[in-house]
């Protein structure tokens, strides 16, 4: 074997990539180490002496009642999490959920950066247009409304909640620190629509409930696409920072942010240059590094960083680094799944045609084949780092057979590599505890009408 060579998985490899691929590569011992790690951080956030400097919050969502089945009537829900935002109409029956109508409403720049009342006002135009739109003969109905919220937020009561900070690209004045189902709620009085808002919740929250409506094991809700997160149903034993009554249910959902696992260094030990390397050149710098390290809107971006590392090595595209390559998210995670679902053996179509979209003008047999590697060694660890989770998770809910999981986002639902690697990790980290998996469509919407018909009760038929 020459120096330059060194052997993978049977296979003679550059000794440079072959560094990368073992410091990608999470063994047994890690594995473990990251499930007890993951839970000492849930530990910090649920107790009040150690809350406020927790890397994950482990917020209080104050939702207690979960569906039984016997939710029946008609529900609104307004879904919002970006730049656009839905308004469902929901049905439950004796046989089941049926949506009867959504509408989506783009938030305009200005709307999205103006001031409180222009936002909220612009909400309660788009609820008034919807419901006159679907509900012309129904104007004495006054309809409960679920709204799924997905920015930060310290929820006081399950209809109350301070925003924190906003995200994405809204900066709307007057809303931080302000109690944002009240800022609703007054605009829809003053619109004099028929509307009382009586849960808000987030939208992983949204999905352990719309799972929980179809399985009544289901405990956990995950959402693994352009970001990551989990909730989970926990006794009220466990949460020394709930406030409220300790009257059944004893038991609360908590959101965990987990995308934030490893902001306080926890994940330091296991983290490869290329994460550093990532999170330097982000907004958000030392937060959300769980989610850098293999979610949707950041597993490219290290595919990205590799490579170049590897094309100035001289072992990639004969050493030269194309300038489409040199542009930030220009690699997206979707061209890793293309690359992972479509070749393999020989076969190296995907790659071939990615990299040529990269300005790689006639990428070689092997080019190809070590960008598949680097691909699916990405895909193999993230599937890891979310399996590990979520064992931490099954661990303290301790459902016995099995568990349920309601599950969104584009990497469970679009790219099946990552989805299969994931299940059969979590089996190998979590023998004692079974999962069963159940995708939600539309979970951040179906959720907010579930949980305004459960706490609703059957008085809206």
């Amino acid at each position: 074997m020459s120096g330059s060579q060194m052997k993978q998985n049977g296979e003679h490899v550059p000794k440079e990539v072959s560094a990368i691929l073992d410091a990608l590569h999470l063994t047994d011992e890690v594995q473990h180490e990251l499930i007890a790690v993951c839970q000492r951080s849930f530990d910090l956030g649920l107790q009040p002496e150690t809350h406020e400097d927790a890397a994950v919050k482990m917020l209080i969502s104050h939702v207690r009642l979960m569906p039984n089945g016997t939710e029946r009537g008609n529900y609104l829900a307004l879904d919002m999490g970006g730049t656009n935002f839905r308004v469902l109409l929901t049905k439950f029956t004796s046989e089941g959920i049926e949506v009867a109508a959504v509408e989506k409403y783009h938030l305009p720049h200005d709307v999205r950066t103006g001031t409180s009342d222009q936002f909220f006002d612009y909400i309660a135009d788009k609820l008034d247009l919807f419901i006159k739109t679907h509900f012309a003969k129904c104007d004495s109905v006054t309809f409960p409304l679920g709204f799924t919220f997905s920015f930060p937020m310290e929820q006081r009561r399950l209809d109350s909640a301070d925003l924190l900070i906003w995200t994405k690209d809204f900066a709307v004045d007057g809303v931080v620190g302000k109690d944002v189902v009240a800022l609703l709620q007054k605009a829809i009085v003053k619109k004099r629509l028929k509307l009382r808002t009586v849960a808000l919740l987030n939208d992983t929250v949204g999905v352990l409930m719309a799972g929980a409506y179809y399985d009544n094991d289901c405990k956990i809700g995950l959402i693994v696409g352009t970001g990551c997160n989990a909730a989970y149903v926990a006794p009220l034993s466990e949460v020394t920072r709930w406030t409220g009554d300790n009257d059944e249910p004893q038991q609360v959902v908590i959101d965990t942010e987990c995308g934030a696992f490893g902001d306080d260094g926890s994940l330091d030990f296991m983290r490869a240059e290329f994460d550093f390397d990532l999170d330097s050149r982000t907004l958000n710098k030392r937060n959300q590094i769980y989610e850098k390290m293999f979610s949707g809107k950041y597993m490219g971006e290290v595919a990205r960083l590799i490579l170049i590392k590897l094309a100035q090595q001289g072992v990639l595209f004969e050493g030269e680094v194309p300038d489409t390559l040199q542009q930030q998210w220009v690699f997206t995670t979707l061209f890793v799944s293309e690359i992972v679902e479509g070749d393999s053996g020989v076969q190296h179509s995907q790659s071939q045609r990615i990299l040529k979209s990269m300005g790689v003008d006639n990428p070689s047999t092997v080019d190809c084949k070590l960008v598949y590697k680097i691909c699916c060694k990405l895909t193999e660890r993230g599937a890891i780092l979310v399996a590990a989770a979520i064992a931490a998770l099954l661990i303290r809910v301790k459902k016995s057979p099995v568990c349920g999981i309601g599950v969104d986002g584009s990497l469970y639902n679009e790219f099946p590599t990552f989805r299969n690697t994931m299940v059969k990790k979590l089996e190998e980290l979590s023998p004692e505890y079974k999962a069963r998996f159940l995708a939600v469509d539309d979970g951040s919407g179906i959720g907010a009408a579930v949980v305004a018909a459960t706490v609703s009760g059957q008085s809206n038929k």
